[in-house]
């Protein structure tokens, strides 16, 4: 199906009334690093910015610390690595 011009319209109306857009600025050097992370995991740059953006999110409002390196949240990641490196069946 072609995209014509209602549905180019459509899609403008739709963005107008439901997105807001945010600028962001970024050094070359930490730019390429998000980007060199988000496409080892197979997300787009924007996916990866709003989920680092919900999980701090989350981690505020659960009264928790994405950087505390005693967080629950940091050890089941390094439990989870750990098995799957170990050969666990976690599908």
């Amino acid at each position: 199906m072609a995209y014509d011009e209602k549905s180019k319209a459509y899609t403008l109306a739709y963005m107008k009334e439901n997105l807001k857009r945010v600028p962001l600025d970024l050094p070359y050097d930490f730019y390429g690093e998000i980007y060199a992370h988000a496409h080892e995991r197979g997300e787009s740059i924007n996916g990866f910015i709003k989920r680092a953006i919900r999980t701090t999110i989350d981690f505020d409002n659960n009264g928790e610390n994405p950087r505390d390196r005693n967080s629950s949240f940091r050890d089941a990641l390094k439990k989870y690595a750990n098995d799957k490196n170990n050969g666990a069946d976690l599908e």
